[in-house]
């Protein structure tokens, strides 16, 4: 992981996925992207951003230990309502276990 002083990205280990993290604006908003070798890949890269921006990993340069893990499902008749589902089960599994 490297952290540059506008955004932070990620390079998964086989390189078939990355996900960067913009800049928090003066508005407090960021944007991210993902992108994958396969559509898979690039759904995963986007939910890892997502959490990355709900655990403030780019202000902290890293996600540190994680201390649990919990399963995320999601349903939808594309990518993008898949991606929608999974995002909202996400933001539960964060709020019913916190954020470490």
């Amino acid at each position: 992981m490297t952290k540059e002083p506008a955004q932070f990205t990620f390079t998964g280990a086989d390189g078939a996925t990355t996900w960067s993290i913009s800049a928090w604006s003066g508005d407090g908003t960021a944007t991210f992207a993902a992108r994958g070798s396969t559509r898979h890949l690039a759904l995963e890269g986007a939910l890892s951003a997502s959490l990355a921006l709900a655990l403030d990993i780019a202000d902290r340069g890293s996600a540190g230990e994680g201390s649990r893990a919990t399963p995320i499902r999601g349903e939808g008749e594309d990518l993008w309502t898949l991606f929608a589902d999974m995002l909202d089960e996400l933001g539960d599994a964060v709020a019913l276990h916190g954020l470490g």
